[in-house]
């Protein structure tokens, strides 16, 4: 390189370091700082006021929730409704026993109104129809403790044959009843008009009515049967006593609201009611009293469903599961000795089965012959 040329290419060197120099030199724009975050005040956190709590809902006894029901809650009697109020309430004693005998197939029945919103007055019709007796029956044909005929019953989807008549079953034949009252009522929205329907036919109302209508001042049309306005002093009587009972110098018991009775299908598998006894820990008698066509050896037989109480139905479950698991066992089926002078229906009867049961549990038929010292099953 000749000496003109490195000098020009020094000089040009070092005017690019010196640009260099300069242009590193120079401050970049610096980002405005973001302000420091200011701490939130903090006081003392307010104290939030405690709610009020709800006034607690008030536990109505079975006489209130009635009464509470009743489309017609005052006592408004005639001579003819005090009366029959007399008669039924008797003296304070018996009258006192007589509504805590009733309490849980009352409670069952009412719960059933209360469901379906209907007037508390039908709740008082098993007491003159039956005397809330599952098991009454009438020499003219009704039975159970609504007093369906079998006619009305069969129509309402109750059985009734040889082997079960579910006009005796509490569960069944309540529905059956307030399913019947509850389509009356509709038809008319009077109570009074579908009690009267209910006792003398819903046929025979309704011709009533269409022959004369019902004036403002009437609950019944002319032509009601003398039989039905007196069903109902009767039923107004009944009212009386739960709504004034002090009127007849009475008092309505304070007892415990009863465990609800429920309905549930029926354990085959436990056979006989003295195996239901022993689990539950409730007495044949209060078992029967809800089920009364229970047999006393032929539970499974005799009912698809049992009305029990709900710790009843528990126990009742927890005894078929630990029957499945193999942890416990039944006892022997029981037997009868045939002695002299029996008969098949004899037997059956004895033991609360019909004869079509006991042929079926021992294989015989109506020609078989019973030898004594034979013996045949009670139980499957």
């Amino acid at each position: 390189m000749s000496n003109g040329l490195r000098q020009v290419v020094v000089i040009c060197a070092a005017a690019w370091l010196s640009a260099c120099a300069v242009q590193s030199n120079k401050t970049l724009p610096r980002q405005p700082a973001e302000p420091a975050p200011t701490a939130p005040v903090v006081g003392p956190t307010p104290q939030a006021e405690p709610k009020p709590e709800p006034p607690p809902t008030p536990k109505l006894d079975l006489h209130a929730r009635l009464r509470d029901q009743l489309q017609s809650p005052t006592c408004s009697g005639t001579e003819s409704v005090d009366r029959w109020a007399r008669l039924y309430g008797g003296k304070p004693e018996r009258f006192a026993a007589h509504i805590e005998r009733i309490h849980p197939l009352l409670d069952y029945v009412l719960r059933g109104i209360e469901q379906r919103q209907l007037p508390g007055e039908f709740a008082l019709i098993p007491l003159i129809e039956s005397d809330y007796n599952p098991a009454a029956r009438a020499r003219s044909g009704p039975a159970g403790m609504w007093q369906f005929t079998a006619d009305t019953a069969r129509s309402r989807g109750l059985r009734v044959n040889n082997s079960v008549d579910e006009r005796m079953l509490p569960g069944p034949a309540t529905e059956a009843a307030l399913g019947l009252l509850e389509h009356y009522f509709d038809t008319y929205q009077s109570w009074q008009l579908a009690m009267a329907s209910y006792n003398a036919g819903g046929f025979r109302i309704r011709k009533l009515l269409e022959r004369t209508p019902l004036r403002a001042d009437q609950q019944l049309p002319d032509g009601t049967p003398r039989g039905t306005r007196e069903y109902l002093d009767k039923l107004n009587a009944w009212r009386c006593l739960f709504v004034s009972p002090e009127r007849y110098g009475l008092a309505l018991p304070e007892v415990p609201d009863p465990e609800p009775l429920v309905l549930r299908p029926a354990r085959p598998e436990l056979r006989s009611l003295d195996v239901v006894t022993q689990v539950t820990g409730l007495s044949a008698q209060q078992i029967a009293a809800w089920n009364p066509t229970l047999a006393r050896s032929g539970f499974a037989q005799n009912a698809a469903a049992w009305l029990l109480p709900e710790s009843a139905h528990q126990a009742i479950d927890e005894f078929a599961a630990q029957l499945a698991r193999g942890e416990v066992e039944l006892p022997p089926p029981r037997e009868h000795e045939i002695r002299a002078g029996d008969t098949l229906s004899g037997i059956a009867k004895r033991y609360g089965l019909t004869t079509a049961q006991l042929m079926r549990l021992n294989r015989l038929n109506a020609h078989s012959i019973l030898r004594i010292g034979q013996r045949i099953q009670l139980e499957q």
